[in-house]
């Protein structure tokens, strides 16, 4: 079963290994985070996986499921007292002292800021790489608002670069997140001759943030998404049980989502370029070019 599993994972790897957005982006971590834990994909890579054994996994397993390090989260009508009668006397047999060090300080690290990378795909990528708040951080709807904005409103990326100069196939960002800093990479997809126009766009596209040229509107919308999003989101009860439990092991509020919405409005636009202004500075920028074999 091990064994089988293993070479699964391999093999899922490795089918990523074709798509040059997941290739971008874990350079792009990997470029931003340097030697700190976050800079490896949760995926792992070939050379881990390679070399891991049931020994590591038991191990591992060891250390990290105890009863200080662990949360159980159900979303159910069945009142709590069901299944803490059920589910304690399992708990109970699990170790209380824990060994597993979890990452609590996300610095130091020191990112490169440039890097050129060649590459077998037939396209181009682009990602400029900039530190954003954490899940625990005061800004961190602010964060949340910027990716929203980037991926949602088309006027902020999609049509300066795409509609109007047709530089690239697909614009888009996404966050990394720690407890307290994260990555947050804004990406495009374009043909090699083309990399320097885009990393120049977009770098005008992201400063253009910053000079209050984005309406009250578009502002407003992009709230209005965050939001939808949300609800959206909490109608599944596998999202609202992995929040339940990513609140808990974070130690954040457990009910935030309660003031969620009223959260969001109260960011109003001005307020949302000025805390922009801590992250959208001088970005690390990460280019994939093709090159032939």
């Amino acid at each position: 079963t091990f064994k089988m599993e293993k070479q699964a994972q391999i093999a899922a790897l490795n089918d990523l290994q074709d798509d040059i957005t997941y290739v971008g982006l874990q350079g792009l971590r990997q470029q931003f985070f340097q030697s700190h834990p976050y800079a490896v994909s949760p995926n792992g890579t070939q050379k881990t996986l390679a070399s891991i054994t049931l020994e590591d996994c038991q191990h591992f397993g060891n250390r990290l499921i105890q009863a200080n390090n662990c949360v159980l989260s159900i979303v159910s009508s069945l009142p709590k007292q069901f299944f803490v009668d059920a589910l304690e006397p399992l708990c109970n047999t699990l170790p209380t002292a824990s060994s597993f060090n979890r990452i609590l300080n996300d610095q130091p690290f020191t990112p490169k800021p440039t890097e050129r990378v060649p590459v077998h795909f037939q396209q181009a990528m682009v990602l400029l790489g900039y530190p954003i708040a954490g899940y625990a951080h005061p800004d961190f709807l602010i964060g949340a608002l910027l990716e929203t904005l980037l991926n949602e409103i088309s006027s902020v990326l999609e049509e300066p670069i795409r509609e109007i100069h047709g530089l690239a196939y697909t614009v888009g960002a996404t966050r990394i997140l720690g407890r307290q800093l994260g990555l947050l990479g804004v990406l495009a997809n374009t043909k090699t001759e083309q990399v320097d126009k885009v990393h120049q766009e977009m770098f005008q596209c992201m400063n253009t943030l910053l000079t209050h040229n984005l309406t009250p509107e578009t502002f407003t919308a992009c709230r209005n998404c965050l939001k939808t999003n949300r609800q959206i989101g909490l109608q599944s009860i596998g999202y609202r049980a992995f929040t339940a439990a990513h609140h808990c092991l974070l130690k954040l509020p457990m009910k935030d989502y309660l003031s969620y919405d009223t959260r969001v409005d109260s960011i109003t636009l001005d307020d949302f370029i000025n805390r922009c202004h801590d992250f959208i500075k001088k970005p690390i920028v990460r280019i994939l070019t093709h090159h032939d074999q």
